[in-house]
């Protein structure tokens, strides 16, 4: 019950995590912001150096133009590479969650464990990256896909 408890502060974490890199133009400081045209290009350019799943594809313009209030929305500088990462990740950990043969089940499996290349992970804080460790990825190399497909199932829902 506790791993569960942990988990979900994960994958709420993980939600904030994706969702603040943006800004509306009432933000005092731009130094670090950019509009989405070029939050979109730093994405399209990130994700070719990603191989996605089979049958996955990219995003067309990830990140909208726009805030709900109308206002000019400004991401983070870096947002794009971090979630492009993120999205390569999900593809394959939706995958891994589907797979039928063995073989496909190991090259899902081997593409998850890759976390630790990613933007990403390496931008999570380190409690966040120890229980990402402890609840997704270490479970993932014994067999235990449990913690990759909780977080997949909530947080990839766009592959």
């Amino acid at each position: 019950m506790q791993r569960l408890k942990n988990l979900s502060a994960l994958i709420l974490t993980l939600a904030v995590a994706l969702t603040t890199g943006c800004q509306s133009d009432d933000d005092v400081s731009y130094a670090n912001y950019q509009p989405a045209d070029k939050a979109n290009h730093e994405y399209r350019e990130a994700a070719k150096k990603w191989d996605l799943a089979p049958g996955a594809t990219w995003p067309t313009e990830p990140f909208a133009d726009r805030l709900s209030d109308g206002n000019e929305a400004y991401y983070e500088k870096g947002s794009g590479v971090v979630d492009a990462s993120f999205d390569w990740w999900c593809s394959w950990a939706l995958t891994l969650t589907r797979q039928q043969t063995e073989q496909e089940r190991k090259i899902s499996q081997d593409h998850v464990l890759r976390i630790h290349e990613t933007p990403f992970y390496q931008r999570l804080i380190p409690q966040d990256r120890e229980a990402f460790d402890r609840d997704v990825v270490k479970p993932a190399l014994t067999g235990d896909f449990s913690g990759a497909t909780m977080v997949a199932n909530t947080n990839c829902g766009k592959h």
